[in-house]
């Protein structure tokens, strides 16, 4: 529908119409925010399965002080709120630094990135450490005893085990991330504004837009009622006729408070339903995945784990 039925909060078929659709999928303005959110959340979650199945590998694998200290430090980001970690990541590459090879990532494309890739660790390291732990080991010895390499063990026998468990993380790391704000306000890069920052930037220009709108016309009313008291007072019924028609002119325009409360809640009730939507697609997905391949308890608590995080992600 267009804005008057949504400001007015009316419905009318004749009004309902598919431009606002069409204007989203042609409109770069639009749709680029969409594309600059999908590409950041695909490669950030992409990246953090690559990292923590090889940490995951190595704590397994070598259980000692050293690896114990890696599997706490990877739990480090969990302690830090998102703003605090963007602000440390401004603060710390806002000038050359060894670890970017003397280059500053502020203002860059990559430091989004990393930041994403980073605070996703240690949510992706329980889910699939938990993975890791229902695997049947005595197939790893097995293929060893066959002489399997341990990247053929872990490529052609453990991953495809663990595969519904990796697409159920990478899922919900992507769905998180999609319309992240709390990081993306300080760190994104000002000509690949992310789908969290449009949002919130457009909603709060509209609702500024549209009270200076309001208070124009209610002065221009109030000029036009004391021209119609001035002809009242010189008894000029002709110019109080033409001032009344300027004031119901401007009334009309006027719309109440509650209106535009109404209006930009209903804008964000329509993005929360289709969010919604999107994670019962996604919940039915999971659970069709997990039962294709490598069903078993551990996974299931894992879906319903995953299904619990979905609504801490709507709420």
């Amino acid at each position: 529908t267009d804005r008057y039925c949504i400001t007015n909060g009316v419905f009318d078929p004749k009004r309902l119409t598919l431009k606002n659709y069409l204007a989203v999928l042609t409109d770069a303005a639009a749709y680029k925010p969409f594309l600059t959110s999908i590409i950041y959340s695909a490669l950030a979650s992409l990246a953090v399965i690559i990292i923590v199945l090889i940490c995951i590998r190595l704590i397994l694998k070598y259980q000692n002080k050293a690896t114990a200290l890696l599997e706490y430090l990877l739990h480090i980001p969990w302690f830090v709120p998102p703003v605090m970690f963007a602000l440390g990541m401004i603060i710390t590459f806002d000038l050359p630094h060894w670890i970017m090879f003397n280059q500053p990532l502020v203002g860059t494309v990559f430091i989004m990135l990393i930041a994403y890739s980073v605070v996703m660790i240690p949510y992706t390291l329980r889910m699939l450490k938990s993975a890791f732990a229902s695997f049947d080991t005595n197939l790893e010895d097995a293929a060893k005893n066959l002489g399997a390499s341990g990247i053929r063990i872990f490529m052609q026998i453990i991953l495809p085990c663990i595969l519904p468990v990796v697409l159920a993380v990478f899922a919900i790391n992507f769905n998180g991330k999609l319309s992240d704000y709390d990081i993306s306000a300080f760190i994104y890069h000002p000509l690949y504004p992310p789908l969290g920052v449009v949002i919130k930037n457009n909603v709060s220009n509209n609702i500024k837009k549209e009270l200076d709108e309001q208070v124009e016309y209610v002065k221009k009313m109030e000029s036009e009622v004391s021209e119609w008291k001035k002809c009242y007072n010189n008894k000029d019924f002709d110019g109080m006729e033409k001032a009344y028609k300027k004031i119901e002119k401007q009334y009309e325009k006027i719309v109440p408070i509650e209106n535009l409360i109404i209006h930009f809640s209903h804008f964000l009730l329509h993005f929360l339903y289709l969010y919604l939507y999107i994670l019962f697609c996604m919940h039915y997905l999971l659970h069709y995945l997990i039962h294709q391949k490598c069903y078993q308890q551990s996974h299931h608590f894992l879906l319903q784990s995953l299904l619990v995080q979905y609504f801490q992600n709507f709420l």
